[in-house]
């Protein structure tokens, strides 16, 4: 809708986020959202429909940009119940001089400290604090961020956990890249430029050390494969967000090449050393590049541009340009 106009975008795109306030999590203050199913992770088990941190982010994230979008108050009134949830219920699993990390979930067992917990909840608080004038919102965003950059080492990543030792996940891609855009979205929505130096540094060891020259994204910073559907769609948000959109057009490029099936329409779910994954999982491969692409679209064109002149249309490597409905073809860098 952002880059079209369409009036069924925006019908549905409504329809979306009220189905979504009709599908909160029931017991917890506030409002907050959890997977649908039974989720064993490091540190703790949940049940179906149990909220977390995470997923009521992402969802407050939504319901904010659909009030940015569609003008509908009720939607930035939802996010700004969700932070009621993500700062009311327990716990603080680590406070020091830098900040303070909150827990994956909503139980008082819980003692693993997960690094883009407080970076992706300060964001949250950052955005509710600035478009509901809640300076206390603001302050609490920097002590959640602040504790992040507080851990970040001297190459400018951040491991999974603190301490490290805690997971086996180390530098890994998209959670590398999930703490970077907070800091740039924590720095847009606050106002507050202290923690430009450690964007800077996070998203050098992003660039440089979790992708590989032909802009595929790596698995870990030691590890290539496998090439993964969120670890591409990450990287296309990550550097749309920092201004580099023809680095995120060339990581579009190699997703669609190395992962999209036009024919069914669907992106598969990792491309390994020895062939390719194509089950498809609507959370973790459709909705994260359909949402990383539209992300670029709007970065590259501009709000509404479509309604005029027709968006482009990402292409395959070697099938040539498609004009399809009056759209154009993005072809890589430097090859016109």
């Amino acid at each position: 809708y952002r880059l079209t106009g369409d009036a069924e975008c925006r019908e549905e795109a409504s329809r979306l986020l009220d189905w979504l306030l009709e599908n909160r999590a029931a017991g917890f203050r506030g409002l907050s959202w959890g997977y649908g199913y039974p989720w064993q992770d490091l540190g703790f088990y949940a049940p179906p429909g149990f909220p977390n941190r995470i997923v009521t982010y992402f969802v407050g994230r939504a319901l904010i940009h659909g009030y940015e979008a569609l003008g509908e108050k009720r939607y930035l009134e939802a996010a700004e119940q969700a932070v009621e949830f993500i700062l009311g219920e327990p716990k603080v699993v680590r406070e020091d001089a830098s900040g303070r990390c909150l827990s994956y979930v909503p139980v008082s067992g819980m003692s693993m400290a997960i690094m883009d917990i407080p970076a992706l909840c300060g964001v949250l608080c950052a955005a509710v604090g600035r478009l509901r004038g809640r300076e206390e919102l603001l302050e609490e965003a920097r002590r959640l961020v602040g504790w992040v950059v507080d851990k970040q080492t001297e190459e400018g990543a951040w491991f999974y956990t603190e301490p490290p030792g805690d997971s086996h996940i180390t530098h890994d891609n998209y959670h590398t890249g999930e703490i970077v855009d907070a800091l740039r979205e924590y720095e847009v929505y606050s106002g507050d430029r202290g923690f430009r130096g450690a964007y800077e540094r996070g998203l050098a060891f992003y660039r440089e050390r979790l992708f590989t020259a032909d802009a595929r994204p790596k698995w870990m910073h030691d590890k290539v494969y496998p090439h993964d559907a969120h670890g591409y769609s990450q990287g296309i948000l990550t550097f749309t967000l920092a201004g580099d959109l023809d680095l995120a057009e060339r990581v579009a490029l190699a997703a669609v090449a190395d992962l999209w099936d036009r024919k069914e329409g669907r992106f598969y779910y990792q491309k390994r050393r020895r062939g390719t994954k194509k089950f498809t999982l609507m959370r973790w491969c459709q909705a994260w590049l359909c949402h990383a692409l539209g992300s670029y679209l709007v970065a590259r064109f501009g709000e509404g541009e479509g309604r005029d002149s027709g968006i482009r249309t990402v292409a395959p490597s070697g099938e040539g340009e498609r004009r399809d409905s009056g759209s154009r073809t993005v072809a890589p860098s430097g090859e016109g």
